[in-house]
């Protein structure tokens, strides 16, 4: 029987690095005004959506991963132009189909209180938004990351003078839990999470970011199988100095010998 405890940690850290990050500093919905007018843009002169904030016919739109932005149509110009998104370059007009993903409208194009909602995160590819009944009207939406977060290191030890936030891959125990035809061990994993944010807010954040990394994930151990790994314990401790937040989850896995 081996216990895989070095490759599961391994595993662990290879899911986790590159994939936390602290909480962004943005928060709300971004609101903006469409209306609909004469103007030139790649496809041509004709009826154009404008866009407040931004300049001119069909402007290219920046959307940042992770926040929400609403684009409202109650002006009467936007009557009969619904506003939609695609991943392809002028929609349903050139042999997209429509994008509703994390978008949600209201209303009718060109009455008080109607728009359409989308929540950028990170799977969220290039959009183009359209017109759903006139072609040539829209143009793109680039989707940028939210400069405010940082990704979070991962240790196994820590180095000294280290600032937070940080996770430590920390304490484990391992209990034999074979049969006599199969070998197995049953590990039990401490992840501690550090930061120095006033509050819980950051440090829920990122205990959150890790349970949805681990939790029920698919890990591959080298030399092993891995048949689950599940939160059994999370909690979160304000250390003497007032200031830093520990946050400490414990995680059970279950690992065969292949």
């Amino acid at each position: 029987m081996a216990l895989h405890s070095w490759p599961l940690q391994k595993a662990i850290y290879t899911k986790l690095s590159g994939s936390i990050k602290t909480a962004s500093t943005h928060s709300g919905t971004v609101t903006y005004a469409v209306t609909v007018a004469n103007g030139t843009n790649p496809y041509g002169s004709g009826n154009k959506y404008f866009i407040s904030s931004f300049s001119g016919a069909s402007p290219t739109l920046s959307l940042m991963r992770g926040r929400t932005y609403r684009f409202t149509q109650s002006d009467n110009t936007n009557s009969n132009h619904p506003f939609k998104f695609s991943a392809t370059p002028n929609g349903t007009h050139g042999g997209g189909s429509e994008y509703t993903t994390n978008v949600t409208t209201s209303g009718s194009a060109g009455s008080a209180g109607a728009y359409t909602e989308i929540t950028i995160t990170d799977s969220t590819p290039t959009l183009y938004y359209y017109c759903q009944y006139h072609s040539g009207m829209g143009g793109t939406a680039s989707i940028v990351d939210d400069t405010s977060q940082k990704l979070i290191p991962i240790y196994d030890d820590v180095p000294e003078g280290t600032s937070a936030p940080y996770i430590n891959i920390g304490e484990e125990t391992a209990i034999n839990d074979g049969t006599k035809t199969v070998d197995a061990v049953e590990h039990t994993l401490t992840i501690h999470v550090w930061s120095e944010y006033r509050g819980r807010y950051e440090i829920k954040h990122i205990m959150q970011e890790v349970y949805q990394n681990l939790h029920n994930a698919a890990i591959t151990v080298s030399g092993a199988s891995l048949v689950n790994i599940r939160q059994e314990f999370a909690t979160t401790l304000e250390e003497p100095d007032g200031i830093t937040r520990h946050g400490v989850m414990r995680f059970r896995a279950i690992v065969f010998d292949n």
